[in-house]
């Protein structure tokens, strides 16, 4: 592995350069490769993290969580990854490309073989839904999202069923973030699984390759854009 030290809220990422995306369960787009395979990359398995996150950094708008550990299994923003390449935010050796991901833009992770030492953090991840497995697996939410499926609703008995935008169900919950730079109050810890919360116009975001962590697409959904909860 390269051997390189984050700092400034980067993580280093090796990606796995997927060749389709998942629609749903039966369906998928084959992504047209250019000869590198690099456009297709939002997932990857961390090799380092940051020893902190310095909320003073201009791409820090919020305070929130350092959840990563080396050797998760992260989702992120596609735009990460060409800026990566674009800005020679990335690294190569014998074994693969490495990428410089900033903390803000990781969506998720996936943990295999968690072990907790205290009981009551093993209850905390069953309450917040992170536990996938008998295994240990946890899908772990970054930087205040939520981790959601679409609310499908009837709309006559002449048209198909369809999902309606302004509303999802929660599947898994993580940490809130604080203190906005841009003056919004703290996020709310009163979201639990299950709930079926109202969104911001803009906040129905379909997660890309969702067939990393599930076997069907998910919604990534940040706390504070969410209207309400039914």
């Amino acid at each position: 592995m390269v051997d390189v030290k984050t700092g400034g809220n980067y993580v280093l990422v090796k990606p796995v350069f997927n060749d389709f995306i998942k629609l749903d369960e039966n369906n998928k787009i084959q992504v047209i490769d250019d000869g590198s395979g690099r456009m297709s990359a939002v997932t990857g398995t961390v090799c380092q993290v940051p020893s902190k996150l310095y909320y003073e950094h201009i791409d820090m708008l919020y305070e929130t969580t350092m959840e990563l550990q080396v050797d998760d299994v992260v989702v992120f923003s596609k735009y990460s990854a060409l800026a990566a390449m674009e800005e020679n935010e990335c690294f190569q050796d014998e074994t693969g490309f490495y990428f410089l991901v900033p903390y803000y833009q990781i969506f998720a992770a996936k943990r295999i073989g968690q072990i907790f030492c205290k009981e009551n953090e093993s209850m905390e991840a069953w309450r917040k839904g992170q536990i996938q497995s008998n295994e240990g697996t946890l899908i772990i939410p970054t930087n205040g999202y939520l981790i959601c499926e679409p609310v499908i609703e009837k709309t006559s008995d002449f048209t198909p069923d369809k999902a309606n935008s302004q509303k999802a169900k929660v599947l898994i919950t993580g940490s809130c973030n604080k203190k906005y730079k841009n003056g919004d109050p703290d996020d709310e810890d009163n979201i639990k699984v299950g709930d079926i919360i109202l969104l911001d116009e803009y906040a129905d975001l379909p997660c890309e390759y969702w067939a990393t962590f599930f076997d069907k697409p998910m919604l990534r959904i940040q706390r504070n854009l969410v209207t309400g909860i039914l």
